[in-house]
């Protein structure tokens, strides 16, 4: 049993079959992207109250100098109609719009680039494209078993995320 892992490949590149996967990753997520953003005013074509919603709360909060109307500093939750409703994405919205304003594109747009960053995190969490596996191995180097080497081995901490 070797006593280190050599984790290159010889010409220091990751093997083919971990560039087929980066590259259909790379293909999808931008297909994702694209089908988000293409056409993103255009389609639905009406702009109604549950979408406008936490762009005009992040105004307010923002010309209330973080204050709802009820003089809560940064609130956890909002007044929605009659209930209380709506807080991460009003706080999601507070720099775009404190940055570009309100607008239909903007609102959509920040919400569509957060789901973007879910399309990115859970696979590396799921472990289906781990991204621990892409830039730790690098190449994908196996040991004389053919199978990949556990993290205690190569010396990288994962803490217990169920702990």
């Amino acid at each position: 049993m070797p006593s280190s892992v050599d984790l290159t490949a010889q010409e220091g590149q990751p093997t083919g079959g971990l560039r087929l996967e980066i590259a259909l990753f790379l293909f999808a997520l931008f297909v994702y992207i694209a089908t988000r953003f293409i056409g993103l005013t255009d389609f639905p074509i009406f702009f109604f109250s549950d979408e406008a919603l936490q762009a005009n709360l992040a105004g307010q909060l923002l010309e209330n100098e973080f204050r709802d109307h009820t003089g809560t500093f940064l609130p956890p939750y909002f007044l929605n109609d009659r209930r209380w409703a709506v807080s991460l994405s009003v706080y999601i919205h507070l720099l775009p719009v404190w940055l570009l304003g309100k607008s239909v594109f903007l609102v959509r747009a920040t919400s569509a680039a957060v789901t973007v960053l879910g399309v990115v995190v859970v696979p590396s969490v799921l472990g289906g494209l781990c991204l621990w596996h892409l830039f730790r191995l690098g190449s994908g180097a196996v040991e004389q078993g053919g199978e990949v080497p556990p993290p205690e081995r190569l010396g990288v901490d994962r803490p217990n995320v169920l702990a």
